[in-house]
């Protein structure tokens, strides 16, 4: 499909543009996190070619919009699958994303990858006369504390920068900047904001529900990269015995591709980028076996956690979560994951190395009125298929953090009989390992 350059209400955006976005969106942190992270890899870190519109009248309608264009969607429409962001406390710009009718057919299902809680719900209610059945799946973003302090003495850095940078013409803002705040270029004696460390995206009510353990408080006693490296190194001496936790090969990307839920919708070649470009790791087994293994994800998220059922029990899950958690601060970015609410084991691991939760995301299905439905959602209606709703992905993608349930060799996740709550259904996320 070609790309389009404008829509009604949105421009595409140039890459030599992308940075000041990222700018913009870092003053969001951490309700911006999700897209501030996309940006960021995908400006350091390419792993596929992305497309970014921002509202026409940037940045006083501050709407941002990402069409990832992995995934091999029904009928190959680059536009099928976006994510949205604004602020929470910019919602009234959604009527822009409403009225758009030309990079978006609302005539058709459209696919809303993983987007604050609080635009769906907004969305729902400015489209509410052109949608019939939305079909949702919940989850909750638990973000290393670590990684977002630092990311937010980034921003205080980048923000004095630019404003050294204005007040001194001939270009010496790096050197003013590094005699004021010192060879690194950080004010460490810039006290943090106040409730910096608390849950402060508050427009949705998000409380702190991972009981403790939030590591990094910003101003002194964080743990280095290299520690925390060393701890690694302590934990898999105690709990691989014979095996070895090694970074993963693009040679793997087949197997883990052949468990991954949504692997109808995902191409092996999405796992081969990604194990290229970011971190990634595996456990194996004395005779070599790909026992577990978690990836980095193209949007900075830490997911695709497995383990197969033979190696089940050893603590390979902690083990893998604690080793990317570090490889992705020591990248420079911000360490975070996806837990369903029930899924109180992964809140209780990822407590324990620093991670709290910060807000509620909703991906979903939004299906025009009228839009007929095959009796599994997977059938094809007319000559369009329908994305199926995929059981097995709460314990092996949304969940993401615990040693997912992986089906033992042999057998097919496609062939699972879900079992679907009304109204939240299991939707696998379109376009790209997201």
């Amino acid at each position: 499909m070609e790309l389009v350059t404008e829509g009604k209400n949105f421009r595409l955006v140039q890459e030599d543009q992308l940075p000041d976005v990222l700018d913009y969106l870092a003053e969001h942190l951490p309700e911006s996190l999700k897209f501030h992270q996309t940006i960021k890899t995908y400006l350091h870190d390419r792993v596929w070619e992305f497309h970014f519109y921002v509202s026409k009248s940037w940045p006083e309608e501050p709407i941002i919009l990402h069409f990832p264009g992995i995934t091999s969607l029904p009928g190959g429409r680059l536009y099928d699958s976006f994510s949205v962001f604004c602020p929470v406390s910019r919602l009234e710009c959604l009527h822009l994303l409403a009225e758009e009718d030309q990079l978006l057919d609302w005539s058709r299902p459209l696919f809303l990858n993983f987007t604050h809680a609080r635009i769906v719900e907004t969305i729902e209610e400015l489209c509410g006369h052109r949608l019939g059945c939305v079909d949702k799946v919940r989850g909750d973003i638990y973000v290393c504390e670590r990684g977002l302090a630092r990311g937010r003495r980034e921003q205080r850095r980048q923000r004095r920068r630019r404003k050294l940078g204005a007040d001194d013409g001939d270009g010496g803002a790096d050197q003013r900047l590094k005699d004021e705040c010192g060879e690194n270029g950080v004010d460490e004696a810039t006290p943090p904001a106040p409730n910096a460390e608390a849950p402060d995206d508050g427009a949705d009510g998000a409380k702190d529900e991972s009981g403790g353990g939030g590591g990094g408080q910003e101003g002194g006693g964080e743990t280095t990269e290299e520690e925390e490296l060393d701890a690694t190194k302590e934990d898999a001496d105690g709990l691989l015995d014979e095996a070895q936790l090694r970074q993963l090969e693009p040679e793997h990307a087949a197997a883990i591709h052949s468990l991954y839920p949504a692997n109808d919708m995902e191409s092996v070649e999405v796992f081969e980028r990604l194990i290229r470009a970011l971190p990634a790791f595996g456990v194996f087994s004395s005779d070599g076996e790909l026992a577990a293994w978690m990836v980095q994800s193209y949007y900075g998220a830490m997911f695709s956690m497995q383990t197969l059922p033979a190696f089940r029990r050893r603590g390979y899950g902690l083990l893998l979560a604690r080793r990317l958690t570090s490889a992705v601060l020591a990248r420079g970015y911000i360490p975070f994951v996806v837990i369903r609410p029930e899924n109180s084991a992964s809140q209780s691991l990822y407590a324990k190395l620093g991670f709290r939760r910060r807000y509620e995301t909703v991906r979903a299905i939004l299906r025009p009125k009228g839009w007929p439905r095959g009796p599994e959602d997977g059938a094809v209606v007319g000559d369009e298929a329908v994305v199926p709703e995929v059981t097995g992905v709460a314990k092996e993608e949304e969940e993401l953090l615990a040693e997912a349930e992986v089906p033992e060799q042999g057998r097919s996740l496609k062939h699972k009989a879900p079992k679907v709550p009304s109204g939240e259904a299991e939707v696998p996320e379109v376009g790209g390992a997201d």
